[in-house]
């Protein structure tokens, strides 16, 4: 252990002198002096530590750039990461924060310092983002405790690619939103982008939405990896089959890391929004891009546009109280504190 950024988790069984974590579907096994596959979590003397007391990035965006387009539109909100990762993702584009946990700095913060920073400047929301939220989970829930006590009405929310554990989902009661990464719907493909396994992601999915967690997808396009018909179909598919109002954002890849397929373009998002449309789902979206109608909302009865969204920003919202002004049908959603 090589700083003092970390702090014993409940969030672990022991085996004989082994810890096998519960943050994440990994269950690593984890050794005396030793991290998990993250290089964030560590067994000091046979207890279970996890990431605490500081931040690698802090940001104040809108809420539209998580993305999240079904809560709270055209809100503020505070973001902040800490450090390491469960998946290798080819092209992350975070792996200065993800990757090499052990060695990445932290700057020191307490959790009543970030909440102070979301009161003052008056964010709807805050989530824990930039690396994977699982990682650092019970740091991120005293952080959220801290900024309801100063403010009751925020939100809390995390930013993940779903391979969290049903232990861990059981210590999030106090989260709001949950936006998950599915990157890829082929179990080879998805293994080799992410050094993970698909069927843990799309439990997760499945257990977020059933416990009453706001959810919304996203999936970044990656030209000739994952952008078949095949595959974008078996995807909404999926996603209609726990609730079709679920937003699926198709966002555009770019080349980074270890991955150089061509970047998506507009009309590489437009042919996968729409297939995933005639599939049955109601809210799908094109992101990354410019482009007013692949990132608007319509009303999923007269079709008529009820949010107006720029390049990951709000620019107009007709929704009275989440319902449609011209025909008054409910938009799936959280609209409102």
């Amino acid at each position: 252990m090589k700083d003092s950024f970390l702090k014993e988790s409940p969030l672990f069984e022991k085996k004989g002198d082994i810890l096998i974590c519960l943050a994440c579907r990994r269950f690593c096994h984890i050794k005396e002096d030793s991290y998990g596959f993250c290089k964030a979590r560590f067994n000091k003397n046979g207890k279970l530590m996890s990431p605490y007391g500081g931040i690698s990035s802090m940001g104040l965006d809108p809420i539209e750039k998580k993305p999240l387009y079904h809560f709270l539109p055209g809100s503020l909100t505070l973001s902040f990461g800490m450090r390491g990762c469960n998946f290798k993702c080819l092209y992350c584009q975070n792996h200065e924060i993800s990757f090499g946990a052990e060695d990445i700095p932290l700057k020191p913060f307490t959790a009543e310092q970030i909440a102070d920073i979301a009161t003052t400047e008056k964010t709807s929301t805050i989530v824990s983002t930039y690396n994977e939220p699982t990682i650092s989970i019970e740091w991120g829930i005293e952080v959220f405790k801290e900024a309801q006590k100063k403010n009751p009405e925020i939100k809390k929310g995390i930013v993940s690619n779903g391979y969290f554990s049903p232990q861990a989902l059981s210590l999030m009661k106090e989260l709001d939103f949950i936006k998950i990464d599915l990157k890829s719907f082929d179990h080879e493909k998805f293994y080799k982008l992410t050094s993970a396994n698909l069927d843990g992601v799309l439990e997760s999915i499945k257990l977020s939405v059933s416990k009453g967690f706001w959810v919304e997808i996203v999936t970044p396009l990656v030209p000739d990896f994952n952008d078949s018909q095949d595959e974008i179909k078996s995807a909404a598919s999926f996603i209609a089959s726990i609730d079709p109002e679920i937003p699926w954002h198709i966002t555009a890849y770019h080349p980074d890391f270890l991955m150089n397929n061509r970047g998506a373009q507009i009309q590489d998002i437009d042919i996968a929004v729409s297939i995933a449309k005639k599939v049955g789902l109601k809210n799908v979206y094109g992101g990354n891009i410019v482009n007013t109608r692949l990132s608007s909302t319509f009303c999923p009865l007269c079709g008529k546009e009820v949010i107006e969204r720029g390049y990951m920003g709000l620019k107009k919202n007709l929704l009275i109280k989440g319902r449609c002004p011209f025909c008054k049908t409910m938009v799936k959603g959280v609209w409102e504190l």
